[in-house]
C-alpha cells in the first residue's frame, strides 16, 4: 500500500514542474501570438501600399525637366542597376539560416528597399543623370520628347 503511494513532497515537485512547464509554454505562446501580430501589420501594411500603388501612380507624373524619350537599351540600363542595387541589399539584409529568420527579414526588406516612392526618387534621379549625360552631350541615346 505505501509503496504504490507518492509522498506529499513528491507530490509537490511534481505540481511544481507541471506548473512551471505551464507558464514556459504560456511565455512561449504568448512570444509566438507577438510575433505573428507583427507579421500580420507587416502584411497589411504591404497590401496597403499596393492598394494604393495604382492610385499613386495615377497621380503622379514625371517632372518636365525629365520628360524625354528613352531607349530601350538605357531603359535596359535603368532596370539593370536597379535590380542590381536591390539584390546587394537583399544579400545583406535577408537571412536565409531559418524559415522564421528569412520570413521575417524578407517582411522588412520589402518594407524598406521597396518603397514606391523610394524606387520612384532612385529612377528618377538615375534618369536626371543620364539626361544630362547624354542629352548635353547629343548622344541620341536620349532625346527630348
Amino acid at each position: 500500500d505505501e509503496a504504490g503511494r507518492l509522498s506529499r513532497a513528491e507530490v509537490l515537485d511534481l505540481a511544481s514542474a507541471h506548473i512551471n512547464h505551464i507558464r514556459t509554454m504560456m511565455t512561449n505562446k504568448r512570444l509566438e501570438k507577438e510575433a505573428l501580430e507583427r507579421t500580420l501589420e507587416r502584411l497589411k501594411i504591404v497590401s496597403k501600399t499596393y492598394e494604393n500603388m495604382p492610385k499613386t501612380s495615377e497621380k503622379s507624373s514625371i517632372p518636365p525637366d525629365i520628360n524625354c524619350v528613352v531607349s530601350n537599351h538605357i531603359k535596359l540600363k535603368l532596370f539593370t542597376t536597379l535590380i542590381l542595387k536591390q539584390f546587394e541589399s537583399f544579400k545583406s539584409v535577408v537571412t536565409t539560416t531559418n524559415l522564421q529568420g528569412f520570413t521575417s527579414s524578407l517582411f522588412y526588406w520589402v518594407e524598406v528597399y521597396w518603397r514606391p516612392h523610394d524606387l520612384k526618387d532612385y529612377l528618377l534621379g538615375l534618369l536626371k543623370v543620364l539626361r544630362n549625360r547624354f542629352v548635353d552631350k547629343k548622344i541620341p541615346e536620349l532625346v527630348r520628347a
